[in-house]
Parts: C-alpha cells; sequence; structure tokens
C-alpha cells in the first residue's frame, strides 16, 4: 500500500470520527419542554406581586377593603390600621381571566374577629385594639371572647401595654420590650397626649452623653403610627442635651 492511499484511508477515518462525535454532541442538547410553563402561566394564586402572576397582585397596603390588580406598590406607609394583621391571608389570582381576592378561610376568620372587636369596642380604643390583636394568626388561631357590655373588658394596663404601644410595636417590631434590652446606660420611653394624638419618645442613654440616641413616633385616633422623627439627625446642633421633646424628637438641652 502506497503512502498515499494510507493518508486518504486515516484521512477517511478522522472524517468519520468527527461526524461521531458531533452527533453525540447535538444529542446531549436538551430540546424545549413543551410542558413547562412560563412564570405566571397557569399558576395559582399570588399576594405579592411575584412571579406567580405579575399582572394580578394584592394592591392593598392597610385595613381589609382588599384591592387586587396590576400595580402592586412597591413601599407601604409606616403606618398600622386596625386589620392590617389579616393582610398576610390576603390573596389575589385570575380568575376566568379576571384578577380578583381568592377565598381563604384564614382571612375571612380574621376579618370576622376584628369586625367583632369593633363591634365590641366601638367608643374604646384601648379595648379595641387590645382584642384585635387576639385575632386569628399563625400562633395564635383562636378568637377572642368578647363580653356583650364592653365595659365589663376594660382593663387598666401597665404603660408598656397601652394599644398606642402596641401599635407601635407591631408597626416596629424593633422596639417591642424597648426598656428591656441591652444599653450602655439604660432605655426609657418618655410619652405626651397632645389633642387626638399620642406621641412616643423611646430614648437610649448614653454613658459619655447624657442622650445616646432616640426614635420618636405619633399615634393617631385610628391607632395609626407614624415615626414622628430620629435624634440625633443631620441638622442637629452639637450640644449636650438632656431630654427629648417627643412631639419633634428634637434635643433638650
Amino acid at each position: 500500500m502506497d503512502k498515499k492511499t494510507i493518508f486518504v484511508a486515516v484521512l477517511a477515518v478522522i472524517v468519520v470520527i468527527a461526524g461521531l462525535l458531533l452527533i453525540v454532541q447535538r444529542s446531549q442538547v436538551p430540546k424545549p419542554d413543551q410542558g413547562a410553563k412560563t412564570p405566571g402561566q397557569n399558576q395559582g394564586q399570588n399576594n405579592s406581586g411575584g412571579p406567580g402572576d405579575s399582572a394580578c397582585a394584592l394592591e392593598t397596603c392597610h385595613g381589609m377593603d382588599i384591592q387586587c390588580g396590576a400595580n402592586p406598590p412597591d413601599v407601604c406607609t409606616d403606618v398600622y390600621e386596625l386589620g392590617d394583621r389579616c393582610l398576610r391571608y390576603a390573596k389575589c389570582g385570575m380568575v376566568g381571566g379576571s384578577c380578583q381576592q381568592i377565598p381563604d378561610t384564614q382571612f375571612t376568620s380574621c376579618r370576622s374577629c376584628v369586625q367583632d372587636c369593633s363591634a365590641s369596642f366601638e367608643n374604646d380604643r384601648s379595648g379595641l385594639f387590645n382584642c384585635e390583636s387576639k385575632c386569628p394568626t399563625d400562633n395564635n388561631p383562636n378568637m377572642p371572647t368578647t363580653s356583650s357590655s364592653p365595659a365589663s373588658q376594660q382593663t387598666s394596663l401597665p404603660v408598656a401595654e397601652t394599644s398606642e404601644r402596641k401599635a407601635i410595636d407591631m408597626a416596629y417590631p424593633q422596639f417591642y420590650d424597648f426598656e428591656s434590652q441591652p444599653s450602655v446606660a439604660g432605655r426609657e420611653v418618655k410619652t405626651m397626649v397632645k389633642g387626638a394624638d399620642s406621641y412616643f419618645a423611646y430614648i437610649e442613654y448614653g454613658s459619655g452623653v447624657p442622650i445616646l440616641k432616640a426614635t420618636c413616633f405619633k399615634v393617631g385616633a385610628a391607632l395609626a403610627v407614624v415615626k414622628a422623627g430620629e435624634f440625633p439627625n443631620p441638622t442637629t446642633p452639637v450640644g449636650i442635651y438632656k431630654a427629648i421633646d417627643p412631639t419633634t424628637c428634637d434635643g433638650i438641652k
């Protein structure tokens, strides 16, 4: 066999091997899954505006009047309104091509509980919020027992357990049991009532300075919580401050 014949034979073997490798490589490429669903396709329900169905999500930030739609809020205001605890159970989804609330027994139970509290404590804000705080949740599935006489359930709560303090605890959990949290030289909550509003200054004392820092809140008549300010802030003049104004969170020398 001459050299030319050997060369042709070797070349033919190389071509055959290259062809086999190409066939094997193509066979390993995954084919499109005809049964796979794109995000949001035929998904069940969605209450967060996530990948379940971007065109149908919970638009309600506060309260129990549920609104579903394609424009969920990016951020909700720092307030707590009666019944906000029930929103964790509210769900939205596409039903018959329409974005609407999906019935949920936990939401229905929680809403009924809050409505019962409102009826029983119509003129007692403290009793109303105390009752609402016991409405069904994951950790507390039982309905609170209410009396036909709201006055019989009125209790004299310590400062740390007033309805306004509970509203702040709910909106800002990091301030729960504030006075017992570790600190340099102690913590204290100062309060002030101005008209229908209550103001709270959460103060942390320091060792080198009388007041290390403070955060203040306003709680309105409907137990809506709004942050009134912080101390110190970028505009606070340098100095030694011995007290805090709960309405503004400004330092008092």
